[in-house]
């Protein structure tokens, strides 16, 4: 396999990133159930949730009421339904 070769400025944007960049996010989660149900339970201490989708910035329409954009949508073992969003911080990840 030929390795890739980038310029410094991708690498610097690469380097800077983390888990709250959109672009990050997706590449390393979007459609991944099993890493983001691992990533989701060591976050939030819960064994509870299973994650039913993954995708960056998904929308579910509702006719009757708020629609709604989600990162990961999971199901509590009591059957609620779980939208849990990915929150960009401005501290720390290369932020200001």
């Amino acid at each position: 396999m030929k390795k890739r070769e980038y310029n410094q400025e991708f690498l610097e944007r690469v380097e800077s990133m983390c888990l709250a960049d959109d672009v990050a996010f997706t590449i390393a989660f979007d459609g991944n159930i099993e890493r983001t149900g691992f990533m989701v339970s060591t976050i939030l201490g819960r064994n509870d949730l299973r994650i039913v989708s993954v995708r960056a910035e998904a929308a579910m329409k509702n006719p009757y009421g708020h629609s709604v954009r989600l990162d990961i949508l999971a199901r509590s073992d009591e059957g609620a339904l779980i939208d849990i969003e990915m929150q960009r911080a401005f501290h720390g990840c290369g932020y200001t």
